[in-house]
């Protein structure tokens, strides 16, 4: 396995518990034309993984705007890109893999689940990243929203590799 790789995964495989409640609220909200609203997220369900929440607008087919960054992915991401446009395009390869998860969101219209090992760097750490990324109507009432949720997990093998090329 490649470090920082993208590994879709079947939804039903998700694993971490905070995701899981995170889809099997999605599931349980109301939908007008196969969405829920995102202002119908009952915050108090999913504070422990509040940290981990990531919103984007949908600008179009092939751009999103960053809307909200929690805590715990501002530090992994190193700063917060609050407001960034990413550009499925873009030659920057951190922006152009999570517009293209987006976009792949965008496309299925459904909940997407996806991996990443090794790829993400807290400080020294290289880190396992699960993510669920829910489709959201938005203010206007299409389809303009995703909110992602993530969760952490150490990396040991990879700690290891690099610790003995060092």
């Amino acid at each position: 396995m490649e470090p920082g790789n993208i590994i879709y995964t079947p939804i039903s495989d998700v694993h971490d518990t905070e995701l899981k409640g995170f889809l099997e609220h999605w599931r349980s909200l109301p939908k007008i034309d196969g969405f829920p609203s995102h202002s119908d997220i009952d915050l108090r369900l999913i504070r422990r993984g509040l940290p981990y929440v990531h919103s984007y607008d949908v600008l179009g087919p092939l751009t999103f705007r960053i809307r909200l960054l929690g805590t715990a992915m501002t530090r992994l991401a190193g700063r917060d890109y609050t407001g960034h446009v990413l550009e499925v395009t873009s030659k920057e390869v951190r922006e152009s893999r999570t517009a293209g998860i987006l976009q792949e969101v965008y496309i299925a219209k459904q909940p997407i689940l996806t991996n990443v090992y090794g790829g993400v760097l807290d400080g020294a750490n290289f880190v396992h990243l699960e993510s669920l990324w829910l489709p959201f109507r938005g203010e206007d009432g299409t389809f303009s929203r995703i909110v992602a949720m993530s969760a952490e997990s150490p990396l040991v093998e990879f700690q290891d590799a690099t610790s003995a090329a060092g």
